[in-house]
Order: structure tokens, then C-alpha cells, then sequence
């Protein structure tokens, strides 16, 4: 008999199962049992005689069964599945759909990041942007988007960094044209001339 009637385990480990009879002094050669598994895709006997080396391969239960002429007994195995690491796909760099840009003062336009690969693991919801220049360019980053908005007349850097990685728009902001200066005509008046 098998004093273990059941056992769980992860893929990939195993453990010792000995067979002992009973009454100890009987008749019987413990080392011509038969040792069977009912699947052996999820685990499998190895060795012989009275203790063997039971492997889990892959999840899912399985009996294994141990016999001796018209006697047997079972220890029932569960395997459960390993839990697998996540793939992590390397960032390689950040992109944005513009690398430079001309504005005039007060102006505004959206700018969004990439990033090669596309799979990479890392989370373009945790960019960080920024503005070399707030005086000249300000921007808000909300993940992968950013609005800029052009404040002064000069040059700004903007970037967008996520891990080591780091992306640039070089802003070129200029002065608003002002509108021409319009005097309201107020009255006409006629007046006296020398000459006709």
C-alpha cells in the first residue's frame, strides 16, 4: 500500500513514493510491483521497485498506481501550472509626429508620441513632457498626448521622456502680428481756402 493517497505540486517538480505492504512480514517480493500513471502528460513514474520518482509535467491530475498480483493501491497527483514571467518587450526609442514646429505667440497645437517597437512593454500613459524654454513654450503631457502652447517669441525645447528613453520638438515661436492701428474718423468740417 502507499501511505500518500494524495499530493499537489507545480510543473517541473516531483517527489519519492514508496510502496510498504502489510502485514511487513508477508509474503511478497516488493521489488516486481508494477507502477502505471493514468496520464502521462501530466505526470510519470520513474525508476522501479518499491520507491520510484513520481515527475509533474504539466497541470492537471493524474492517479498513480502502484500493483502486486490482484492488490493495488493509488496516490491521486495534482499538478499546478507555474505561473510564467511576463515577456517584456525592450523599448528601443520614443518618437514624436513632429520634430520641429513654428508658431506664433498664443498659439496652440497637440503633439503625440510613439514609441518602436509598438509591442515594447513599456506605458506611453507614463511619459513625462516637458518645455526647455516655459517662457517661451509651455506644455500639459497626458500620456502619449500633449498640448503646447507658445507664450513669447524665442526657441523652446520639448521633450517627452519615458524610462531611458527621450523624444524632441524643437519649437520656433514668433511674434503675433498686430492688427494696424485704425483712428475712427470723428466729423469733417468745411474751411475757408485762399486758392479755389
Amino acid at each position: 500500500r502507499l501511505g500518500l493517497t494524495e499530493k499537489t505540486l507545480r510543473e517541473g517538480e516531483d517527489f519519492v513514493l514508496t510502496v510498504s505492504k502489510t502485514p511487513e512480514d508477508a509474503e511478497a517480493d516488493l521489488s516486481e510491483v508494477i507502477w502505471t500513471t493514468s496520464d502521462e502528460k501530466v505526470a510519470v513514474v520513474e525508476g522501479g521497485g518499491a520507491t520510484v520518482k513520481v515527475k509533474a509535467l504539466s497541470a492537471g491530475t493524474a492517479e498513480i498506481t502502484v500493483g502486486l498480483g490482484d492488490k493495488t493501491s493509488t496516490c491521486q497527483v495534482t499538478v499546478t501550472e507555474v505561473e510564467k514571467p511576463p515577456v517584456v518587450i525592450e523599448l528601443e526609442s520614443l518618437n514624436l509626429d513632429k520634430t520641429e514646429a513654428t508658431v506664433k505667440e498664443g498659439e496652440e497645437f497637440d503633439l503625440t508620441a510613439g514609441k518602436t517597437p509598438e509591442s515594447a512593454t513599456a506605458d506611453l500613459s507614463n511619459a513625462e513632457w516637458g518645455s526647455g524654454d516655459e517662457a517661451v513654450a509651455t506644455v500639459e503631457g497626458n500620456g502619449a498626448t500633449a498640448k503646447v502652447k507658445a507664450v513669447a517669441e524665442g526657441t523652446a525645447e520639448i521633450t517627452v521622456k519615458l524610462e531611458d528613453n527621450t523624444a524632441v520638438c524643437k519649437i520656433t515661436v514668433r511674434k503675433a502680428e498686430e492688427p494696424p492701428v485704425v483712428v475712427e474718423l470723428e466729423s469733417i468740417q468745411l474751411n475757408e481756402s485762399a486758392k479755389a
